[in-house]
């Protein structure tokens, strides 16, 4: 439903400004707003019947129920919860069955509220938890932790009992016994005894206590083979057995690993690496690559549909080979062969080549032959829809069923509200885009071409608050779609999961369920295409979403070609932009960490060069995006440029190359002489080229005088 759906378009205009524009989809965004209210009431009701549930997200609780820290609760000056007995607590036969088949939120340790977490256990003062002065109205018994603890999220998690006291100086050669060494530091050496090492007479100490620094200074000079001792304790109390202290030990190295990757992102070299690295490096790069396709995008594309088509061969050829087809070609197996010994000349295992470049066994030829022949005509159409389309490469810029019903409601709900704000972003940004084609773009604006681009900022505000204003019903209309199939996606994979014991007992199961799977990821794919085209359409013209669907399949009918090279090249950008730049970030944050002498003494690099990876991957990722709507909206305020005015008045000059289409020059747009038409013409003489000739080589009508609708 839209209260502009019986709007007559404005004759030739490509985009429609927000002032001429309404309200679009009202029924679809007042059912977005009663399902908001349902949820955020749900979600009231639910918090008024049972407050403490964002009690458990915020603060620990103990044995007896008691929150740490929270405000007017016998527990309130106890913030931090420890866990005592972890060790013991692993031990006990049911958390060791939960711990033994992955379910770790069912494992319930022991849980002790704390004033500070522990720093270690001391001889002189060890601390008691629990016992008569523990909070409220029960007392747990008294236990005397061992271990030094880390505080992350007010839990205090064991980290180690082993505690380094000091570290030794010690020096092996020359001997302790060395008259000369004795005479030539003053008397100063003396043989020193190590415990682990009896037999070992010949070590004296080097700097220490009560030696001053020069003489120090002396005796590692004179010291030949230096050795450091560090000198560790470990203290256990009784009650701990061996096997429950291994536990825990093992535990305690997972959270001190995992304590120290965090650590090395937030310190020092580390965290300066994952802000450039993770975010100013891609976003860099972002307009780099900007530039470069700006510069280079014709080449580029050319280079990589050629790495498209070569690898389709390479992969048809490799699939030949092992399907046994070209066994009777003794060239073929001579050249073969030779490829083989070369390979395995550079270092190449003779049998990797040999499995690489030879047939498959008689019983998998079978499958080889058929995955060949798919090949074969995926590669075949692949060049034959190229070569069909080179003009458009050429333009190319509480009961079980309660909870399962309030679940999926819930995951719907969720589903919905971020599609719809990738809608809502998707569509501003294509409505900035648009904007900048009719207005900045256009050959007659004699400020297109001033030297200091501006940033966009106001553009992409202005967009988006047309959209916020105009436009959230077809937003929720098309998100809502799109989260509709992906419940069903979900419900097909649980149900996949519960039926996975019958489905080893029923083929005839199981490949219904790889069909249904398959048949709902190609429908989500199918419903996210048109809908994100149709988001162009609401951004470009005001439409409804209905109606800009509609428009979507009337553009993919009339221009399959262009529309597919647009994809693909997009697929391709996408691999090239999307791997490169987060994998360059990457190893240089790795590199540049490996070479910070102290950093790396300290940290592994490593950690922070995943942080990196996996940051620099998102902020790539939200790049490819702009780039996917920035074509997308292009093409279409191009098509739609075309098909309303004659000739298109909004369309650059370079683009104009790509359509063959006149020039615009001295404020008007120039004949095309008989050596300009044919250059321009003669590769695409195909139906929807804005000029081509006829049998009797007169000019044929323009594709925009059809009076055809985008």
């Amino acid at each position: 439903m839209s209260c502009s759906c019986c709007g007559v378009a404005d004759a030739h205009e490509v985009f429609k400004p927000r002032r001429k524009r309404w309200c679009t989809d009202i029924a679809c965004l007042v059912l977005f707003v009663a399902a908001l209210v349902y949820f955020g009431g749900f979600f009231v009701v639910t918090f008024l019947k049972d407050p403490t549930l964002l009690d458990d997200i915020i603060y620990p609780k103990d044995l007896y129920g008691n929150y740490c820290g929270k405000p007017g609760s016998a527990t309130a000056d106890y913030p931090k919860a420890v866990f005592p007995t972890l060790d013991a607590d692993i031990l006990i036969p049911e958390n060791l069955a939960y711990l033994s088949t992955g379910q770790y939120w069912n494992f319930r340790p022991t849980v002790y509220c704390t004033q500070q977490c522990p720093e270690g256990f001391s001889l002189k003062a060890p601390v008691a938890y629990g016992g008569a002065s523990y909070p409220g109205a029960q007392q747990p018994p008294v236990i005397y932790y061992a271990y030094q603890t880390q505080d992350v999220l007010s839990r205090c998690f064991p980290l180690d009992t082993t505690t380094t006291y000091e570290r030794l100086q010690l020096c092996a050669t020359p001997a302790c016994t060395n008259a000369t060494l004795i005479s030539q530091l003053s008397g100063s050496v003396s043989c020193y005894n190590v415990e682990s090492q009896p037999e070992a007479d010949n070590v004296w100490q080097m700097c220490g206590k009560g030696v001053s620094s020069s003489l120090c200074t002396q005796q590692q000079d004179a010291c030949e083979l230096a050795i450091d001792v560090a000198d560790t304790q470990t203290f256990v109390p009784v009650e701990q057995t061996t096997e429950s202290e291994a536990f825990t030990k093992q535990y305690a190295s997972y959270v001190k690993t995992a304590m120290g990757a965090v650590e090395s992102i937030i310190v020092g070299p580390g965290l300066v690496t994952f802000l450039v690295g993770g975010f100013a490096a891609p976003l860099l790069l972002g307009f780099v690559w900007a530039l470069f396709l700006r510069l280079f995008a014709a080449p580029l594309v050319y280079t990589l549909v050629t790495f498209y088509v070569l690898l389709c061969i390479g992969g048809s050829c490799y699939l030949a080979i092992k399907a046994g087809w070209l066994d009777s070609s003794d060239e073929i197996t001579s050249a073969l062969a030779s490829l083989s010994d070369a390979v395995s000349a550079a270092g190449v295992s003779s049998n990797i080549t040999d499995s690489l470049l030879s047939s498959a066994e008689a019983e998998e030829k079978t499958l080889f032959s058929v995955l060949a022949v798919i090949a074969i005509i995926f590669t075949v159409l692949s060049i034959v829809g190229l070569i069909a389309c080179r003009k458009a490469i050429k333009r190319l810029d509480q009961e079980w069923y309660i909870y399962a019903g309030l679940l999926f409601s819930y995951i719907f709900g969720f589903l919905w509200c971020v599609q719809t704000v990738r809608a809502i972003f998707w569509t501003s940004m294509s409505a900035a885009i648009a904007w900048w084609y009719c207005n900045r773009n256009a050959p007659s604006n004699k400020s297109a071409s001033r030297c200091c681009p501006g940033s966009g900022a106001p553009l992409l505000l202005s967009s988006l608050f047309t959209v916020l204003s105009k436009h959230v019903g077809s937003a929720a209309f098309g998100a809502g779609i799109i989260a509709i199939v992906q419940v069903l996606q979900i419900v097909m994979h649980a149900l996949n999961s519960v039926t996975k014991k019958r489905q080893a007992d029923s083929n005839f199961l199981k490949y219904v369920m790889k069909c249904a799977l398959c048949c709902l990821h190609c429908l989500e794919k199918t419903i996210k295409f048109i809908s994100y085209f149709a988001f162009v359409y609401v951004a470009v013209r005001g439409s409804s979403f209905c109606r800009a669907a509609s428009q979507t399949f009337g553009l993919i009918a009339a221009n399959p070609g262009q529309v597919a090279i647009n994809k693909m090249v997009q697929k391709l950008l996408g691999l090239l932009i999307g791997l490169s730049t987060p994998i360059g970030c990457c190893l240089a944050a790795f590199f540049f960490l490996e070479s910070q002498t102290e950093y790396a003494a300290q940290y592994e690099p490593i950690y922070c060069a995943i942080a990196v990876l996996v940051v620099s991957y998102l902020v790539t990722d939200a790049l490819v995006v702009c780039f996917n709507v920035g074509i997308d909206t292009i093409f279409v305020s191009a098509f739609k440029d075309m098909a309303e005015n004659k000739p298109p008045k909004f369309m650059s000059d370079s683009l104009r190359r790509g359509f063959g289409l006149p020039r615009y020059k001295d404020g008007g747009y120039e004949e095309m002489d008989d050596a300009d038409e044919e250059e321009e013409t003669e590769p695409a003489l195909q139906k929807g080229s804005p000029h081509r000739k006829g049998q009797s080589g007169k000019k044929v009508a323009p594709a925009w005088e059809a009076g055809s609708d985008v």
